[in-house]
């Protein structure tokens, strides 16, 4: 079908002709069963097929007056936003049946776009959590014992309405604000000794007042594998994990990159990165880094042990609830043991160093994320001269908080040690990593 064709019966459709809406989510089937997929991942506990939850989509569009699409985009958008209200009911209905339909959940509404046009690209929800509740990178995250755990999107809520303390950050105030928070539309309200008003584009993070620690990490890990027989035999296994710990004013990271093969009872690859740093923001924006370190081996690029200490200060460029971008720069120390040496010279080398980075997250799709780390290190020609660490790949959601990731790996070391015998390592390893990766 053309587009032309398509545009016409979107407005058929919109106009309130049942049997059009009908052949619309027939034109777009294959399109919208993908998007009820992807709705039942971020909400795992909700055991609908995706037939079914886009079957009652249709059933739920059908029975309204007017249904507001301008557009293919935004009639897709449109029937999302139908999914996701659907499975938050189901979700509901689940709940009280569990309780012997004694109980009822009244603190959880959620209303479907009406045909204002202003309305359209946000669901209305009014909540009063029990238990704990979170924003930080664009996801308002839950936990209810009558919804269980549930991630929404932050322009997805019309109205916020907390029983417990939270901690609220923003932009321009170098402390947290603390009280009860109250959000009504574009207003925001936190409610503790005095009731502070604020405008919700200010807002950029909330943290529970009383917080379990495990609430403020989060993390994923990638693993590949391989094992060879035949002709040669060869174990091959991968290792990409990283660590956060948010606050609404901190952030704890730590990376971890391993990699060992063995082809022929011959060990070929056998190397490890762990790095760990401290963020404090002084603004919404800028942080500084007081401490950073990292430790490096990798014995066939003649590194038997390198320790990388220092500090920085960095910028976030983009921050939006899809798209981060920052970098840093800063001083640091660095003493490298080598693992072989021509007879006569010092397996020791200590330099003082200056190192950049930067780091990029894009969520492309609602199933598919890009990211990209990049950090560079200058240091005395005795010690390598330069040095770079490039790391950048795909995470497409499976199932739960299972993802199938793709990887590159790129590592260079400008001017190689010589070892013992003389050789001297190539300057570049590349690597190619296919995985299933966890997120916690």
């Amino acid at each position: 079908m053309t587009e032309e064709a398509l545009l016409a019966l979107v407005e058929s459709a919109d106009a309130g002709d049942v049997a059009q809406r009908r052949q619309l989510f027939a034109s777009l089937y294959d399109e919208l069963h993908r998007v009820a997929q992807r709705e039942l991942r971020r909400n795992a506990h909700a055991t609908l097929s995706p037939t079914t939850l886009l079957h009652e989509t249709f059933l739920n569009i059908c029975e309204r007056e007017t249904a507001p699409a301008v557009d293919r985009a935004r009639f897709m958008v449109y029937a999302s936003r139908a999914m996701r209200g659907l499975i938050l009911n189901y979700l509901r209905d689940r709940q009280a049946q569990k309780r012997g339909g004694q109980f009822e959940i009244t603190s959880l509404t959620t209303e479907l776009p009406v045909a204002k046009q202003e309305d359209f690209d946000s669901v209305k929800m009014n909540e009063a959590l029990e238990e704990l509740i979170a924003l930080y990178d664009g996801s308002m995250e839950f936990d209810s014992d009558e919804l269980d755990n549930l991630t929404l999107d932050w322009e997805d809520i019309r109205q916020v309405r907390t029983g417990r303390i939270v901690q609220v950050r923003f932009r321009d105030r170098k402390e947290p604000v603390t009280g009860k928070l109250l959000v009504d539309g574009d207003s925001v309200r936190v409610l503790g000794d005095t009731d502070q008003p604020f405008a919700r584009a200010a807002l950029i993070s909330i943290a529970p007042g009383e917080p379990r620690e495990a609430n403020y990490w989060s993390g994923n890990a990638t693993i590949g594998f391989n094992l060879r027989r035949g002709n040669s035999e060869q174990v091959e296994a991968n290792t990409i994990a990283s660590a956060r710990r948010r606050t609404v004013s901190t952030r704890v990271g730590i990376d971890y990159v391993a990699n060992y093969n063995v082809t022929d009872d011959l060990t070929v690859t056998d190397n490890q990165r762990v790095s760990a740093g401290v963020d404090w923001f002084v603004t919404a924006r800028l942080f500084v880094r007081p401490a950073v370190i990292e430790y490096y081996s990798d014995p066939f690029q003649n590194f038997a042990d390198r320790w990388t200490i220092g500090a920085a200060v960095g910028y976030q460029l983009v921050d939006t609830p899809r798209v981060s971008w920052e970098f840093n720069v800063g001083p640091a120390y660095q003493r490298t043991i080598f693992d072989s040496v021509a007879e006569g010279e010092s397996d020791r080398e200590s330099t003082a160093a200056l190192w950049a980075g930067t780091n990029y997250t894009n969520e492309l799709t609602g199933d598919i994320d890009y990211t990209l780390d990049y950090r560079f290190l200058l240091v005395k020609p005795e010690a390598g001269k330069y040095s770079h660490h490039f790391i950048t790949g795909l995470s497409l959601d499976a199932v739960g908080p299972l993802d199938v990731d793709v990887s590159f790996v790129w590592d260079r070391v400008q001017e190689p040690r010589p070892d013992s015998s003389g050789l001297v390592p190539k300057k570049d390893d590349y690597r190619l990593i296919f995985g299933l990766g966890f997120v916690f």
